[in-house]
Order: C-alpha cells, then structure tokens, then sequence
C-alpha cells in the first residue's frame, strides 16, 4: 500500500506498521540475509507484544529507553515497540564504553537499556551513576556464546521471554505524530555527542522525501547494512518501506568481498551508503558476474568523480549522489538523467538550501560558503539538540540550519560539497580541501583508503598529513605515494607527512574518525617529507 503525503501526515511510525499490516499482512516487511522473509504481520504482532511487556515493566509514553543493539531483527522490534508506545528510543553506537557512554547515558536521561549480551560487561560499571537507569533488558544469540559473565546492576530481563509472552489484550497506540521519536547522538569530531531530537512526523517527512526521488515501489528492497541505530538505515531505510509497503534487507556489516552475493540473495533492488564503500567495490577483482545483481539504484556520499561512469556499467546501476545531515534531513537528491557528476544533487521541493559567507550572507553562485538549509514544512528537521539550547541556538540561527559544510552551488543550482569546515586545510595562505586530496590518492591502484588532515606546522598554520591503507598485497612506499601526489597535485596540496597505515579509524557507518588521525599528529610511524630528503 502506497500511503500518500496527505495520509502519512496523520500518522505515526507504529501507526504506519499497523496500517501497512492490515493492509498486507503477509507481504515481506523483513528479508534476513539468508533470503528468509519476516511478514509486515509478525513484525507488528511480535511488536506488540513487547511494547505490552515493555508497559509491564513501567516503560510509558515520554521515557527514554537506549538500546545498545546491532542489525538483527530484535532493533527493528524495539523501535517498533517504543515508537507505539510513545517512548523515545535512544540507539547507542556499538563502539561506545567507558566513560563515553556513561555520558551518554547520564545525559539522555534513560529509564531501561536494551543491550545484546556481548556488550553487556560494559555497563556492570554504572550502577549508582546514571539516577534514572531502573530496568535491563538482555538480548541473547539465538545459538548461546556463553555470554559475557556480566552481572548488570539492574533489575534485569530476556528479551526472548518479552517477546514471546502472549498478549493479554489489544496494544493500543499512543504516539502521534507530533511526539518525540528518537534521540540520536552523532559521533561529533569535537566535544561531547550530540542529540538530535527527532519527531515521528520528522522521520516521515524523511522517508516521503527518500520514496519520491528514489522512485521506491511496493516491490523494492532495501538493503541496509549500515547500523539501524543511524538515521541512514531507520529514516531512509525502514521509513519509505513502511510508506510503500516494500521490504529491507537488514544485514549486519559490510563486507567488499560478500556484497553482491548478499544482494542476490536478499533481491536488494536500493542501497545507502556513506564512506569508502564504493571505493572497496571497485577495488575488489572484476568477475564477469558483478552486473548479475538485482540493484537498481544506490544513494550516498562521497562518489568520487573518477567512478563514473565505469562503476555504473560494471555493476549495472544507477548512482545517486545527495547532500543532508542528521539534524537537516537529506536536503538535494538526484534522480536518474540528471546526475551532475561531481555534485550533490539539487534541493528539493520540500528545503532551501544556501551557501553563505562567513558572516551569514549569501555568497554569489560559484563561490565556496557554508551550506545552509531550511524547511519550507513543519517538523520535517530536528527539533535541536537534547539538554543543549545554546547549541541549537547556534546552528539555528538567522532562520537557517547552518551545517558546517563547506560547499557551492553552480548556476544551474546543483550544489558541490568541498569539505567539512573542520576538516579544511589552511597551508601558507591557501585554503586545501582534505576531500580533493582523498579523492585523488584513493584513485591510486595500490590504495584502498586514504585521509588527510590538517597539522601544526612550526611557521604557522598547517601542514598537511596523509594517513593511506595500501592494497593487500600491495608493495606501496611512500616515496612512490610522494612521486604520485607531485604528478596528479597542485604543490601546496601534497602533503608533508606520510603515514602508511593497516586500517583508519571509524565509525559503525564506515565515517573515518579524522579527529583521530588529527590528535595523533605527528608521530613515530609518521614520515616527514622533509626530514626524509
């Protein structure tokens, strides 16, 4: 059932899973990765049930609940089941411990935590230091792995009984469509994450936006192997299937090596994707087979320009670059014939999107500004960031979003991402897109990855700093990296330092941590070009 613009406005997400399995209650909502099919119908009924199991155990309407889970059916049952409950989900990235999550914790203000047993020893520590934490819930493998032996501090339960228990009595759907959805915290390069509060009708603008210039139809399936506790899977992943009554493929992690394989088994027609993803498909050897594959369309950023339009053809497909945020939504898309290569897309019917000067003004097209957008439509961006008014009132500001992207917009009105404002590089008076040098280095054949960062430099300023993972099996220096940059650079963009690295650090959604490679500087690994002449 396609659900109109009109309709979904009156709706919330449980609302929307409830419609949508009414209507078709046997059609594919879930497909696992062994090609195995989960119905809209069991996906509401065993939501049901634990949203009357979860109202048991005192979660209601405005609690927070975090849940620390990776892409496996029980997060999608979980968000289901607060979304109709009216509580707020609260998703954790799998690669917070330690002090970084008790802050995120203490600052969420959450009641329970849904966790997977394999992290559950990293929250034996919290009992006493986050106030509101009452409740536990543990969720075990279907095959048992012994566990971690940890002992949690709160009254805890297994999500297996929760789901299982019988439901005494209809589940009466309380979230509307104006209630607070979900508070998710982004992995920020400075300072504490930030939580950006969405709104049921937010997540639905999300997915009307993606449904409309993807084209999906009923008989789609998206694939999403990035973490459900991101906004790329749950907005625009899971929201334009339940707006058009199509399926997702829920995997857990990417794989180069297995991709395809797993998308001919799942009969994945749509991808999202972030990072170097494209770069490790191209990379992979050729087989005569890599066009046999059901996609259709994949949508993201970064495509770097020299893919095109060779990926398209060896893989058989259609590549979709957009620009958006957690906070914004995706603001441009680009549809199929009208795909400027090197941009982002246009905006859509639904945003305003800007490039402005330092001091808020608008700058003329072509020239590089701060990105700016803002809705043209109630609640179809964040509401601001949890507990932090004077942040939001930051970004929110001159009645724009202000993004911290750098970018331009060219006369036809396609707009070209530079760099993130952070991440630019100022070298003896000229200013260096980090994202130009990556773009040209990955384009190596013996270069899997690479990142480049700002350093201090003794005159002042900075100095550039390249961080590459080789190839595995490639025989790659970095005076021949050096040699490369000299040819394919302007001289003020080749960098100083040289670091060959195993892997670069990053985030479940493949986003390079560059405050890493940052922080670290200049150290014993690192290569100094001109200490090495």
């Amino acid at each position: 059932m396609i659900v109109t613009e009109t309709e979904a406005m009156a709706h919330s997400v449980g609302s929307l899973l409830r419609a949508q399995a009414s209507a078709h209650p046997d059609r594919a909502l879930v497909v696992a990765p062994d090609g195995s099919r989960i119905s809209y119908r069991e996906v509401d009924e065993a939501s049901d049930r634990l949203a009357l199991a979860l109202r048991e155990q005192g979660i209601g309407a405005g609690d927070h609940v975090a849940m620390m889970l990776t892409n496996e059916l029980p997060i999608l049952l979980t968000w289901c089941a607060l979304a109709k409950l009216g509580a707020v989900e609260v998703p954790l990235n799998t690669s917070f411990k330690g002090m970084s999550l008790e802050y995120l914790l203490q600052h969420s203000d959450v009641s329970m935590v849904i966790v997977e047993e394999q992290y559950a020893d990293r929250f034996d520590r919290f009992a006493g230091t986050v106030p509101g934490l009452r409740s536990a819930v543990v969720v075990r493998p279907e095959v048992p792995s012994g566990g971690s032996g940890a002992e949690l501090p709160w009254p805890t339960t297994e999500f297996a009984d929760l789901v299982a228990r019988p439901a005494d009595e209809p589940l009466e759907i309380v979230a509307g469509p104006d209630d607070l959805l979900a508070i998710l915290y982004t992995s920020g390069t400075t300072g504490h994450p930030k939580g950006v509060m969405e709104s049921h009708r937010c997540a639905i603008h999300w997915g009307l936006n993606y449904r409309r210039y993807m084209a999906v139809d009923p008989d789609d399936v998206n694939l999403l192997f990035s973490p459900l506790h991101h906004a790329m899977s749950q907005f625009l992943g899971v929201m334009p299937a339940l707006l058009s009554g199509s399926a997702v493929a829920v995997v857990n992690g990417f794989s180069a090596s297995g991709f395809w394989e797993v998308c001919r088994t799942t009969g994945a027609t749509l991808f999202n994707f972030t990072g170097g993803v494209l770069s490790f498909l191209w990379k992979q050897p050729e087989r005569p087979d890599d066009s046999a594959n059901p996609v259709l369309r994949a949508l993201g950023v970064p495509i770097p320009d020299d893919l095109y339009p060779g990926f398209e053809s060896r893989f058989g497909l259609s590549l979709l670059p957009c620009f958006g945020t957690s906070e914004s939504n995706v603001v441009c898309y680009s549809t199929p014939g009208e795909v400027r290569r090197g941009s982002s897309g246009r905006p859509v019917d639904e945003f305003v999107v800007d490039v402005v000067d330092d001091d808020g003004h608008p700058v003329p097209r072509g020239t590089k500004g701060e990105i700016v957008t803002r809705p043209k439509k109630p609640d179809s961006m964040m509401r601001g960031y949890y507990k932090q008014p004077e942040l939001t009132a930051k970004v929110l500001r001159d009645l724009w979003y202000h993004t911290g992207d750098m970018g331009y917009v060219d006369d036809d009105g396609y707009l070209f991402f530079v760099d993130r404002r952070k991440d630019a590089i100022r070298r003896r008076g000229e200013n260096i897109s980090s994202f130009e040098i990556e773009r040209v280095v990955n384009a190596h054949p013996a270069v899997l990855e690479s990142v480049a960062v700002g350093v201090a430099s003794e005159h002042g300023e900075e100095e550039v700093k390249l961080a590459v993972v080789p190839m595995a099996g490639a025989d790659l220096t970095v005076h021949e990296l050096w040699d490369y940059c000299d040819r394919e650079l302007p001289a003020f963009m080749v960098p100083r330092y040289l670091e060959l690295r195993e892997s670069l650090p990053k985030t479940p959604t493949e986003r390079v941590m560059k405050y890493v490679i940052r922080d670290e500087g200049v150290h014993e690994g690192v290569v100094d070009r001109v200490s090495d002449r």
